[in-house]
């Protein structure tokens, strides 16, 4: 059995308890600082809960931590658990800055503990396609993509403030950053398109409050030999909706993690097992939260290699950094990056 305690008791933490009550060697405990929270989330979940956070980072029989709290005290409280001892999944993104994910990585390099970051579209099977597709060289070199993913926000008040962590950047545009990484490799440079704040008045918790920072962003990537990458992400999708195109020499890769969506391999001359024309793909409802950590204690007991880690999250926090020391040139000035 592992046994993990959950920190954090808000809306992702219920995906998560749900997945992990799925799986059949794993132990759980709860734990808030809002003890209200705590209780309510150990009525409805029927999972024990503890206190305070001191209690799960000291009893060694806890073996991980599963961080569901907001971005800001991320950073405190994965320094926290691996100097406990403890393997750390933490939500995405890894922190607020780049300082943060750097003073990470440094406690990270005293211990052998593992570190996963919840990225969890890759895991998707219509995205594990359009990789094999890239792999396979299916629709010949890649020349454009774009990247849509929208929700509507207003679930909590903390991640439509700049200083807590909100905004569309973090909460929607990290995910599509990382799962470009993966399916492209290097990123040469981007630039802003659009940075705004379209709904700077919403209804959050039966409250009509004022918020600060973006809800709407879009960004022009540039990738190997040229490719060309379109992303767009906001907080003001009235439902939740994810798009993913790849165009290549030899067609097209369309597809999401959305079960109502087909994925579409379109080849102008057959390759590999698909043929000319479109082939057609449709994947049912699929629980990613399940899937994530199922890797992440496969992960712990050594089957297999992390994925989303602590180097991954630095890179995108730099190019993160980059960007908001250059969002007053968007659609004009290109920002050189390092390789990601």
């Amino acid at each position: 059995m592992i046994n993990i305690g959950i920190i954090g008791c808000g809306k992702q933490a219920h995906k998560h308890a749900g997945a992990l009550k799925k799986i059949e060697e794993v132990n759980i405990v709860i734990t808030d600082v809002v003890p209200e929270l705590a209780i309510k989330f150990s009525n409805h979940m029927g999972i024990p809960m503890v206190d305070n956070i001191e209690q799960i980072l000291k009893d060694r029989s806890i073996d991980a931590v599963d961080i569901c709290t907001p971005t800001p005290t991320h950073k405190d409280i994965i320094i926290s658990a691996l100097q406990a001892g403890k393997h750390v999944f933490c939500e995405k993104p890894l922190c607020m800055t780049l300082e943060e994910a750097l003073a990470i990585h440094e406690q990270a390099k005293n211990t052998d503990k593992i570190i996963m970051i919840g990225y969890h579209h890759r895991f998707h099977p219509s995205y594990q396609l359009m990789k094999e597709v890239l792999r396979e060289d299916i629709i010949g070199s890649p020349h454009f993509a774009f990247f849509r993913m929208g929700g509507r926000g207003s679930h909590r008040l903390w991640k439509h403030r700049k200083d807590q962590g909100g905004g569309a950047i973090f909460e929607i545009f990290v995910h599509k950053l990382s799962l470009i990484s993966w399916l492209f490799g290097n990123i040469s440079r981007i630039r802003w398109l659009l940075n705004e704040l379209v709904m700077p008045s919403r209804i959050i918790e039966g409250k009509r409050v004022n918020v600060d920072t973006e809800d709407c962003v879009m960004f022009n990537l540039e990738g190997k030999n040229g490719l060309q990458i379109i992303c767009e992400a906001d907080l003001i999708t009235p439902c939740f909706m994810d798009h993913t195109e790849i165009h290549g020499d030899n067609g097209s890769i369309c597809g999401s993690i959305l079960h109502y969506i087909p994925t579409i391999v379109f080849c102008n001359e057959p390759r590999g097992v698909f043929n000319r024309g479109n082939n057609i793909f449709q994947y049912p409802m699929i629980n990613l939260f399940k899937l994530e950590l199922e890797h992440f204690l496969d992960a712990i007991k050594g089957k297999k290699e992390p994925v989303g880690t602590i180097d991954e999250s630095i890179q995108i926090m730099s190019i993160i950094d980059k960007l908001r020391k250059y969002y007053k040139d968007r659609g004009s000035k290109w920002i050189e990056l390092d390789e990601i």
